[in-house]
């Protein structure tokens, strides 16, 4: 059964007590509810709902499970409020044109409009 790294998992808690505030219960509670989303997209608003924290929270939450390769974003393009099919795991690696085989024209990409994150579970074997 695949689990988050331990280690990962004990760090993530002491820095958000530390860092954020947040009481060991709840951080394990968050912890173990990833776990079970291993298949699944988070966003910053499970994390936002789960904390009853700011969005500026929630983003330090997210970058310290980050860090800790817990959480790693994930990349999509938006184009008409559709996202297309393709996943990138860094910026760098998205087109700065694409083509929208929908309209069947190519697509200059702006990063703020064009480009939608969320993040993956990443776990150990």
């Amino acid at each position: 059964m695949m689990s988050l790294n331990p280690c990962s998992k004990s760090i993530a808690i002491t820095k958000m007590m530390e860092k954020k505030k947040i009481d060991e219960t709840k951080t394990i509670e968050f912890l173990s509810k990833l776990e079970l989303k291993s298949s699944s997209r988070i966003y910053v608003s499970f994390v936002r709902r789960f904390f009853d924290v700011s969005e500026k929270d929630s983003l330090d939450i997210i970058e310290i499970l980050n860090t800790l390769d817990i959480l790693k974003p994930i990349y999509k393009i938006k184009i008409s409020n559709r996202l297309l099919p393709e996943e990138y795991e860094f910026l760098r690696d998205i087109p700065p044109i694409i083509f929208d085989e929908e309209s069947y024209e190519d697509r200059q990409i702006n990063f703020s409009e064009n480009v939608f994150v969320f993040f993956k579970v990443i776990k150990d074997e």
